[in-house]
């Protein structure tokens, strides 16, 4: 591997990001990643990953209603969350 490409992959950060809301106020699972709302970036993807599972454990116990308020849907859309890393071409729209 070349020492640039190397020194890319140790700076290379995480993002947890959750989906988009289209015009009529729904989750907009099938939108591109490079729509997805980043909620929190991370240094590594194992932080990424266990704060995703802490929050979305926090959700899970409560029903999937179509969001009433903004509350509701930041709500709703954490159950979408995912981590991915900050190089990812799918960011981009690549």
């Amino acid at each position: 591997m070349k020492l640039c490409r190397l020194l890319t992959v140790a700076a290379a950060g995480w993002y947890l990001i959750t989906p988009s809301f289209n015009e009529q106020n729904q989750l907009n699972l099938t939108a591109p990643l490079s729509y997805w709302a980043v909620v929190q970036d991370f240094d590594s993807a194992k932080k990424c990953e266990d704060f995703r599972a802490a929050m979305q454990k926090k959700v899970a116990a409560a029903p999937p209603i179509p969001p009433a308020n903004a509350h509701e849907a930041a709500q709703a859309a954490k159950r979408y969350a995912q981590c991915i890393s900050s190089d990812d071409p799918r960011l981009r729209g690549q």
